[in-house]
């Protein structure tokens, strides 16, 4: 007899140390594949020094997401948690990962006593290099390599 079992994934979101974050190299190689391992090591160690890196954990302690944060002031968001590299390995569409690891950072910024976030991710599929606007900069020699989501907290 066939039965039809849900399989509901079981997320936890933790600091990730830099003695840890090596468990995470192959997630950063997923949205940067020329970051050497010592690349990402030395960028963890800067990160550290303004900021830090919180891991996505499966049920197993596997790590299955990170993104990288740091303070920033904007003038017209306040004081804000600048996400960056935010990445995560799902196979579900809804993406419960991704909304565990965003509400912890959420929560984070809220404790930091940051007014806004910032989520910056890569601009393929989201942003256009060629409408008029981008134009402008890349007329200057700059690339469009990245769109800013925004949020109060």
């Amino acid at each position: 007899m066939a039965t039809n079992l849900s399989y509901k994934p079981v997320f936890y979101v933790d600091a990730l140390t830099p003695a840890q974050a090596d468990g995470a190299y192959p997630l950063i190689r997923a949205i940067a594949p020329d970051v050497t391992i010592e690349g990402w090591r030395d960028y963890v160690q800067r990160r550290y020094r303004a900021g830090g890196l919180l891991g996505l954990k499966d049920e197993r302690d596997g790590i299955v997401g990170v993104l990288s944060y740091r303070l920033g002031e904007r003038m017209r968001h306040g004081l804000v948690l600048a996400l960056d590299d935010f990445v995560t390995f799902e196979l579900s569409q809804s993406s419960p990962g991704r909304a565990a690891l965003l509400e912890a950072a959420e929560k984070l910024g809220r404790d930091l006593g940051c007014t806004g976030l910032e989520l910056r991710v890569g601009a393929r599929g989201i942003a256009d290099d060629n409408s008029a606007k981008a134009r402008g900069w890349t007329a200057l020699g700059l690339s469009l390599d990245a769109t800013i989501f925004v949020k109060a907290l």
